[in-house]
Order: structure tokens, then sequence, then C-alpha cells
């Protein structure tokens, strides 16, 4: 995307404050995910009777696979259907802001986030076995199944959030504080969104926030959600579907079964390498490729504050 264009993205025209349209969108979003999920919840609760539902995850674990797709999917249309509407219609900007359209390199991008993410937890896998803090042993539940599996479920999944987080949230805080303030900010409510997760701790949190990080600056350097979405899939995929390590807390049918071993400090235990602190040494690393790849780039420029009576036409 060339530098004008990424500016534009990030360049307020809306007719509220965005930091406003934030709160107001997060709050539609609530609204509209618990009114797309209510049947389904309606309809485990009423076939497991007597079932303990204590949190979110004992329903999680009651709908099953099927459930969990279905479920990601609702969330995949509501994050992309208030996102939209509110784009054009408080946000006052072309569809194209949101970060998904075709611009010239988008490939690259695409395909740069895709290595990306699996390289690094890749790394993380091979440096935990070679130390001893990594078993592994081979799945019984073959490859067909929970490939087709995880990909169904962790792409409209890894595609919301990028949609929700980065495509709305900081494209909407960078217009109304700047481009760094929105880039933290973003990122500790993307770690604070994940802290109802399984098997949590505080390194987990911080290395959720340290993603949030990596995925948000690779956004803010390119105006383009192609790059973080392709890193963010690729990145649950390889760690849970492929190498069967836990995903925050969250463990998926697998090719391969990885057990990880004390001190969790380093290997992340029960929530995966994202708990420790080889997963802060990944993530680390990707933000150092991302510095150099996007290297010489200066931060956008946000205008001044400009509403305008009525969205531009096309699009």
């Amino acid at each position: 995307m060339q530098v004008p264009e990424r500016d534009e993205v990030f360049r307020n025209h809306g007719v509220l404050q965005p930091v406003l349209r934030v709160i107001l969108a997060q709050f539609l979003f609530l609204v509209v995910v618990s009114a797309l999920t209510f049947p389904l919840l309606r309809w485990v609760v009423a076939t497991h009777p007597g079932a303990p539902l204590r949190d979110v995850w004992d329903l999680l674990d009651l709908i099953g696979p099927a459930g969990l797709v279905v479920a990601a999917w609702l969330q995949l249309v509501a994050a992309l259907g208030i996102a939209a509407v509110l784009t054009r219609r408080l946000d006052c900007q072309s569809l194209r802001a949101l970060g998904l359209w075709r611009h010239a390199g988008w490939q690259r991008e695409l395909g740069a986030g895709l290595a990306l993410g699996a390289l690094l937890i890749a790394g993380v896998f091979l440096a935990l076995v070679a130390t001893g803090l990594a078993l592994v042993e081979p799945s019984r539940d073959g490859w067909i199944r929970p490939a087709a599996l995880g990909l169904v479920l962790l792409a409209p999944l890894a595609l919301s959030e990028e949609i929700w987080f980065r495509g709305y949230v900081q494209r909407n805080l960078t217009q109304g504080l700047g481009a760094w303030p929105a880039l933290i900010l973003t990122s500790a409510f993307f770690a604070v969104a994940h802290f109802s997760n399984p098997e949590k701790s505080a390194p987990g949190f911080l290395n959720i926030g340290l993603a949030g990080m990596v995925m948000g600056y690779a956004y803010l350097r390119s105006g383009s959600l192609w790059l973080p979405s392709g890193l963010h899939l690729t990145w649950n995929f390889t760690q849970s579907t492929v190498l069967g390590m836990p995903v925050s807390g969250i463990g998926l049918p697998s090719i391969l079964e990885t057990a990880l071993k004390t001190p969790h400090w380093i290997s992340g235990g029960s929530f995966g390498p994202e708990g420790g602190l080889a997963g802060t040494v990944a993530l680390g690393a990707g933000l150092a490729y991302l510095a150099w790849r996007y290297r010489g780039a200066r931060p956008p420029e946000v205008a001044a504050d400009t509403p305008e009576p009525a969205p531009p036409a096309g699009e």
C-alpha cells in the first residue's frame, strides 16, 4: 500500500469523536454477538440439563466442535457487519479502511504473514524439544479431521479479531489519540479480551498484549490487515492443529501431541507457549522482523477532526 493511501486510512472524517465511536462499537458488538449466539446457547442448556455451567468455557465444552465452528463464524459475521456499517456511517470512510482490499502488494503481505506466523511458532517448538521442555508423539486423531477443524475454526476467529481490534478499534484510536498511544491501548484491550481464557497467568496476559503489539505494528505500518491476519492464523493453526500445543489455554484436536514440561515460566505449560518466556522471545523476534521489513516507514499522518456530512461515494 502506498503511503498516501495508508495515511487516508488513519485520517479522521467521522461524525463523532473517535474514542466515542470505539465505545459505541464495542457496545454494539457485545449486543449483536449475544443476540446471534443466544439460540445456540439456549439449545445447549436445554439438551444438557444438570450440566455444570460455571463459566463460558463450560458452555463451549458442551457445544462440541460443530458448535464452536458455528460460534466462530457468527463472531466473524458480527465483527465484519458492525465494522462495515460503522466505518461507512460514523467514520465516513470507504470500506477499504477496514484493511482487506486488494491494494498493490497485498499478496506479498499475506504471504509474509502466513510464513512468519508458522516460522515463529515452529522455532519455539524446536527450541522446546531440543531443551527437553516439550515431549512429542503422534496423535490418534490422524491429520484430516484436525486440519479441517482447525482451518474452519481458526480462520474466522483470526479474521474477526483482526477486523475488530486492528481494522476498527486501532484505526479509530489512531485517528483520535495518535499512532503509538493507539497501538498500546489496543494491545492492552486485546489482552483484556482474552483474560477469561482457561489456565491464564500473568506471563500469558503480557504475551497476549505483546502479540497485539506485533499485529498492531504491522497494521500501523502497512495500513493493511493482510499480514497481521496471516500471521494470526498460522501462529494459532501451527501451534494447535499441527503441533498439538495449547493456544492461550485452549486445546484442539491435532496432528501431533506435545506436552510442555516444567519450568512453565519458560515453556508456558498448560496455557501454551504464550504463557512463558519462549513465547516472549518468539514475539520479540517477530516484532524485530517487522521493524526491519517496514524500516524507513514513518508513522501515519493523522489530521485533525474534519467531520463530513455524509460518507464518500463509491465502494
